[in-house]
């Protein structure tokens, strides 16, 4: 049923606990495909340790970027119909397969599922789920996503079929936010969402080298790409759709951009030239707060302010 694509690039130690995490699932239907990227490193000496799991190796010359090249090589690979992927520095939780596997059942008409997750940050812990589970049409989700990241690469499971006609990942010209992109291209693709409510991954974000380097976030947001072939109609949408699914997809661009200024400014990367937004127009007022902050604060300003959220959350999670 499924097919789990793990990328790996010089991740050893760190491939040992995401197979181990693999090896727990309670649902034992699955492939597993390990894809080295050329990694220089004996990582892969991890895989011996699991030979009760159905491991196949797959192996790149060259090293892609974010993993992107090294995921499309797995999909292209897999005999699985759903995909699930897992990063080398990652975790799945035991009924991470099995609670897909009981959506699934339950909504075959969907081509998208996506549990809850953590993300694990500085030694401080966020949970990012949704409160009601459900399956959402394509528009329904979109309307969600504009607002927020309701989903990650390692709560994701999606059809095979929809990743090959969505393109796979962008394997040029992007650094990081590809995975988004991807994700933008399924829903506009119109198959359903399924939302589940229960948490079964945890995003070690510690460990993301692309998440650390400032200078991945060079250009425009690759979803506001996809956003652009979208509204001009390079990328063809379903034939339902209007003038408020093309507001929905105009302000998940705008979150995106803005998303990226406010890490670029912090770093101190944000010249005064890229203040700039795709769409002005369709920015919520949320986003016109940040928008200000973005184009106001002093960046000494703005780094005193994430250091005082950072310092707020960590306390929230010794209380809980």
């Amino acid at each position: 049923m499924f097919s789990v694509v793990i990328p790996v690039h010089n991740k050893g130690p760190l491939l040992a606990e995401a197979l181990a995490s693999v090896a727990t699932q309670i649902h034992r239907d699955f492939e597993v495909l390990v894809v080295d990227d050329a990694s220089d490193d004996d990582g892969l000496t991890a895989i011996h340790a699991f030979p009760s799991l159905p491991i196949r190796c797959l192996h790149r010359s060259t090293p892609g970027p974010a993993g992107y090249a090294a995921r499309n090589l797995g999909i292209r690979e897999a005999r699985g119909r759903w995909i699930a992927f897992l990063d080398a520095d990652d975790l799945w939780f035991p009924e991470h397969l099995s609670t897909a596997a009981g959506w699934i059942a339950r909504y075959p008409e969907a081509g998208v599922y996506c549990s809850g997750f953590e993300e694990h940050m500085g030694g401080a812990v966020k949970t990012i789920s949704v409160l009601v589970s459900r399956c959402l049409a394509a528009n329904a989700f979109l309307a969600l996503y504009a607002r927020s990241d309701l989903i990650h690469t390692n709560s994701l499971v999606i059809q095979r079929e929809l990743l090959l006609a969505c393109g796979g990942f962008p394997e040029w010209g992007a650094r990081r936010g590809g995975d988004h992109a991807l994700w933008f291209r399924c829903v506009l693709q119109g198959s359903p969402v399924i939302l589940a409510g229960q948490v079964t991954s945890r995003y070690r974000r510690d460990h993301s080298e692309v998440v650390r380097d400032p200078m991945t976030m060079t250009g425009a947001h690759p979803v506001c790409r996809v956003a652009e072939d979208a509204l001009t109609g390079r990328l063809r949408l379903p034939p339902t759709w209007g003038k408020q699914e093309e507001h929905w997809i105009r302000q998940l661009a705008n979150r995106k951009a803005l998303h990226w200024m406010l890490q670029r400014k912090r770093v101190g990367l944000l010249p005064p030239a890229a203040r700039s937004l795709p769409y002005p127009a369709d920015l919520s007022p949320r986003n016109q707060l940040r928008w200000l902050i973005v184009s106001r604060m002093p960046v000494v300003w703005l780094r005193a302010l994430y250091a005082v959220q950072a310092w707020r959350q960590a306390i929230r999670q010794r209380l809980c």
